[in-house]
């Protein structure tokens, strides 16, 4: 796992190129099932790259420009596809914003083992018009309620309907967009053509390859998740799952919305539980998302003598405040984040996974768990280290 990102916000193809080149290096490191191309999961969470998504479509910009897109995981079944877009339109409607169009997403089957094709979805994105005057975070905010609701009916419509295969949203943004699937991570770019065109850019990239460890694997549990790329296992997890759904009525309660629920669920695997305990409080009034990590996977902060003293009180206070609200999801874990405005990792207070940095003279910024899997010239490194217990970037 890990990020790479440009200090000034500039978006490049050489970004998606060495993020798709460390996927590739990484390919030991994941798993894969005996047909040896079916692989536990890949994946990869860039900006998102409009010029690729409205090329060639018919958009309906009534409502305003294109400004939201929807990854969609929809089931082989055309009757079942077409009550799930229903459905997903709905949401979208219902929260003031437009539906501008359904994409195809171009993939090659062809790149698929067995397993993976035998449980392939059908993969659409759902751009999603806005009103220029609806803020960036309103935006973000009223995507997340779409989604949430989405969820909910489309996934209670699959189950009474006995659907073939459920729907899944790999992400609903307005910022980034995820493409991941099971696949070996040296054909993923093989897979969704979208990322080997020349004018796919981004000002940041997540790439991931998934070994999986407590769950089968499955395509929607291939990561980075939606703001979530995460490399360990978290051990506290049945603690974790059993405090979330013991408060979630009074969360519910608080966001006067039943969309919301539920929280967690033991279906899912730890990392896609976390993701969505992160995603929720990163929404919080006055929260952000590296806030919200610091929250859920706090640093060793008892008896820590760097943290002792005047200079660091607020910092060791925030700790002792949290910890009363929210328990530790403990790994061992490195986790990168993003939800399109901020990028960063961060590693658990076990600091038992390795997570090592580096920033170029040009403006980058490149977090890897593996060093070397980013060809960066060696003459253009001003800067390098590693993330220690609990530590951030």
């Amino acid at each position: 796992v890990g990020f790479i990102a440009s200090q000034t916000g500039e978006s490049s193809r050489r970004i998606v190129t060495y993020a798709l080149n460390a996927l590739r290096c990484m390919e030991h490191r994941g798993g894969c099932s005996a047909d040896y191309d079916s692989g536990d999961g890949a994946g990869l969470m860039t900006a998102i790259p409009w010029k690729v998504i409205v090329d060639g479509l018919d958009l309906d910009q009534s409502g305003g420009p294109p400004r939201g897109l929807g990854m969609i995981f929809l089931p082989p079944d055309a009757a079942e596809a077409a009550s799930a877009r229903a459905l997903f339109e709905e949401a979208v409607i219902a929260q003031g914003l437009t539906v501008a169009a359904w994409r195809v997403v171009p993939v090659d089957n062809a790149q698929l083992g067995v397993l993976a094709a035998r449980t392939v979805p059908r993969i659409e994105q759902l751009v999603i018009g806005a009103d220029p005057s609806i803020l960036p975070e309103q935006l973000e905010a009223r995507l997340y309620e779409a989604r949430r609701r989405a969820e909910r009916t489309v996934l209670t419509a699959a189950k009474e309907g006995s659907w073939q295969g459920e729907p899944y949203i790999a992400s609903f943004s307005g910022r980034t967009v995820v493409y991941k699937g099971m696949v070996r991570s040296a054909v993923l770019d093989a897979f969704y053509l979208d990322l080997r065109r020349e004018d796919y850019a981004s000002r940041l990239a997540i790439y991931h390859r998934r070994f999986s460890t407590n769950t089968m694997p499955r395509w929607s549990l291939a990561q980075p998740m939606r703001v979530l790329g995460h490399n360990g296992e978290i051990n506290t997890l049945l603690g974790n799952l059993n405090w979330m759904r013991a408060r979630e009525r009074e969360i519910v309660s608080a966001s006067s919305d039943a969309a919301h629920s539920p929280l967690v669920d033991r279906a899912r695997s730890d990392s896609a539980n976390l993701d969505g305990a992160a995603e929720l409080l990163a929404r919080q009034p006055g929260r952000d998302l590296p806030e919200a990590l610091m929250v859920l996977v706090p640093e060793a902060f008892e008896s820590n003598r760097e943290l002792d003293g005047p200079k660091w009180a607020g910092v060791s206070d925030f700790y002792k405040y949290h910890a009363l609200l929210q328990e530790a999801w403990d790994g061992p874990a490195l986790l990168v984040f993003s939800d399109g405005k901020w990028i960063g990792a961060t590693l658990d207070r076990n600091g038992l996974r390795p997570a090592r940095y580096l920033r170029t003279s040009d403006g980058l910024v490149c977090m890897m768990s593996e060093t070397g899997v980013v060809p960066v010239p060696a003459e253009t490194i001003v800067e390098k280290g590693r993330l220690g217990p609990g530590q951030m970037i």
